[in-house]
Parts: structure tokens; sequence; C-alpha cells
């Protein structure tokens, strides 16, 4: 099992590695949102991921993770929104029959993933008599993730290869870059002339190639927008 001090020493580093993250991410942001001004908006957003899929051979589901991120978005016509986004999620895990090169171990990992979003969005109708209008779309994204293999332990058995179990891990994980696409449908509040709008969003999404160091993702997060 996991320490609670090596527990606590992890959560912090992925607080700081999530902080300065968020920073550049925002700073670039809030750089770019002049050139859109009247027609933009800025924001935040938190939330959960619910992940699947191997980050390697053998490797479990993450499950749920929490995300956080901030956004722009763009109003290019009056139905149409293209947004852009970044998010950061992060997850340790265990493994007890894990692959790599063909040499079985047991062990540890932390999985971390800077996303970047772009999204387009047609608004629909209000709802109700609320000022509340639902809206649908999808788009690309791009995966900056890193797997980082501790406290591995090889498995010997019938059939199983021996070897150099640290090259073979250092081959099979590691940082990656994959891209793929997302689809969302969510409800915004807005209410006229108040500056900020609130929007709940689902979204399901996979990469291109799937296998290959990032999960299927699917995510239930809140946020707020501030218009400029």
């Amino acid at each position: 099992m996991i320490s609670s001090q090596a527990t606590g020493e992890w959560a912090t580093r992925r607080a700081w590695r999530f902080a300065g993250w968020a920073s550049a991410l925002l700073a670039g942001i809030l750089l770019a949102a002049p050139a859109f001004a009247g027609s933009s908006s800025v924001g935040v957003r938190y939330g959960w991921a619910d992940a699947s899929g191997d980050l390697f051979q053998g490797s479990p589901d993450l499950g749920g993770c929490n995300l956080a991120g901030v956004q722009l978005g763009l109003d290019l016509l009056p139905l149409v929104q293209v947004e852009v986004a970044g998010e950061y999620v992060s997850q340790s895990f265990g493994f007890a029959e894990g692959l790599f090169a063909g040499i079985k171990a047991t062990g540890k990992g932390d999985y971390e993933d800077l996303t970047l979003f772009v999204t387009g969005r047609a608004n629909l109708l209000s709802l109700f008599v609320l000022p509340v209008k639902g809206y649908v779309g999808g788009g690309a994204n791009v995966h900056y993730a890193d797997v980082k293999i501790k406290d591995a332990t090889q498995v010997l058995g019938p059939g199983v290869l021996s070897g150099d179990l640290e090259d073979a891990i250092r081959k099979a994980t590691g940082k990656t870059t994959r891209v793929g696409w997302h689809l969302v449908a969510g409800l915004r509040l807005a209410f006229t002339g108040f500056p900020a709008s609130v929007f709940l969003e689902g979204r399901y999404q996979d990469p291109f190639k799937r296998d290959q160091g990032v999960p299927t993702t699917k995510s239930l997060y809140v946020g707020l927008s501030f218009n400029l």
C-alpha cells in the first residue's frame, strides 16, 4: 500500500503542477482575449472524469478523476460559439499484471494529462421560462500525457519473459502526445445584462488511436464564464 506520507507528497506535487499549468493556460487565455473583446468570455471549470482504457498492457482503469481547467469562448454567430479550453487530470493507480515488452510486473504508477480542447457549439432554444439554454457540439483535442511507474517488481512464471524491467518500462511508458475527438452537451444559465454565466456540461472523449497511453473518458463538470 502507498504510505500516507508518500500519498501526501504526491498530492502536494500534483497540486503544484496543476497550479503551474493553470497559471500558464490562464495567462495565455487572458493575453489572447483582448483581441476578441466584445464577443468573448473567459472562465474556469471543475468536475469529474471517468477514465477507462489501457495506459499500457495490463494496466487498470483509472476510474474517477478530478479535473480542473480554464476556457476562452468566442461568439462567431448568435447561435454558434467556438471554445478553446485547457484541462488537467491526474490519478495514482496500482497494477498486478502489467506487461512491458513481455515482462510481467506488479507495482504502482501516476498518470497526468494536460489536454487542450477546441470545441464548436450550437446553441439551442431557451428552456422553459428560465434564462437557460441548451447546446451541443464537438471538436478535437490534444493530450500531453505522462505515465510514471514506481515500486515495480518483476513477476516470474510460465510463458513470461525475464529481462531488464527498468528498460522495458521506460520503453512502454513515459510522456506521450495523442490527438483525439470529443462530443459535448450542456446547459447554460445566463441572465440578460449580467456579465457572468454558469454552465453544466457533459463530454465524451476518445483518442483516435486507442491503447496508446491515453484512456477513453466520460466527464461531467460545472463552469463559470465572464463576458469581456
